[in-house]
């Protein structure tokens, strides 16, 4: 009984791989350094370095360094001082205007995204895109990146009207300045086609995810996170699509699975999710005792 429960339950809501790649961020399956271990590491540069000390490049640096560890530990409210101190003294010692000020800049409001602080995260992004592109020569991979953060910031908070052109404009740069970096160009496709989809226009989520998954598959290896998340991706929208279209999905699940299952630690949630997207695809197949196999292994 508490199986069947389990899957009506499941059924009833179904899962999604939906997952934005955000600019400016770590590698998403690095093994996660425990919470004590990441307060220790950065406690020097949140003591030494805090907005009553004179302002110095090392302490920013060290608090930009700081800020991105504490993040990846999930330790938002001091990623988000170190980040914020940081960028007040490189504005300081830069100006408000300086490409390394932007850069900082771009960090802090990487932090708020990740943090889910939508609100705050999204001014702070769109001064320091809007200061690159008034200035001569500034890093084009850069404002791609934060042009693609502030991209996901408005498609969080539902604003998809207003998501797609910063989204499409992150694409156009790395295309036209950085034609070489593939990879970043199927980051940013990937990112427009789950804005897309989230948008209903399935037909054109799926030409960019499409196109993301043949970079990735090119030039990744078959265990890479990213190209896992292209193949849930790109299975997620097949799954939608008519019957045929969803016997099509099985194999990109199996592989996107996989990849999570190889970089992944036993019991992650997102591998979780890649179980659970398989089960239900299966379930719509009718092969229930592998969806109900699935299931059990994801819900242990």
């Amino acid at each position: 009984m508490r199986y069947l429960a389990l899957l009506l339950v499941l059924i009833a809501t179904p899962a999604a791989a939906d997952e934005f790649k955000f600019g400016l961020q770590l590698d998403e399956s690095a093994t996660a350094i425990p919470r004590e271990t990441v307060l220790a590491a950065t406690a020097e540069a949140r003591t030494n370095c805090t907005p009553a000390t004179p302002p110095s490049e090392d302490c920013a640096l060290g608090l930009v360094a700081a800020a991105e560890m504490l993040a990846t530990a999930g330790l938002f409210d001091e990623a988000e001082t170190s980040a914020r101190t940081a960028l007040t003294m490189m504005e300081i010692l830069r100006g408000p205007a300086h490409e390394d000020t932007s850069v900082v800049r771009g960090m802090l409001g990487a932090v708020l995204l990740r943090g889910g602080r939508y609100d705050q995260a999204e001014p702070v992004l769109r001064v320091a895109a809007q200061t690159l592109q008034a200035g001569e020569g500034g890093d084009p991979e850069l404002l791609a990146d934060h042009l693609m953060n502030l991209g996901i910031v408005l498609a969080e908070q539902r604003r998809y009207a207003d998501a797609e052109p910063a989204l499409r404009r992150a694409i156009a740069v790395r295309q036209d300045k950085l034609p070489d970096n593939l990879l970043a160009i199927a980051t940013a496709r990937a990112n427009l086609g789950v804005l897309l989809a989230r948008m209903g226009r399935d037909r054109d989520a799926l030409a960019e995810q499409q196109a993301a998954l043949t970079i990735r598959r090119e030039r990744l290896k078959g265990s890479h996170y990213d190209l896992g998340t292209s193949m849930l991706n790109l299975a997620e929208l097949l799954a939608r699509q008519p019957d045929a279209a969803r016997l099509i999905a099985e194999p990109y699940l199996r592989a996107g699975l996989m990849t999570r299952e190889a970089v992944l630690i036993p019991g992650d949630p997102r591998t979780t999710l890649a179980q659970t997207m398989l089960a239900e695809n299966l379930d719509a197949q009718g092969k229930r005792t592998g969806a109900l196999e699935l299931y059990m292994l994801a819900y242990a």
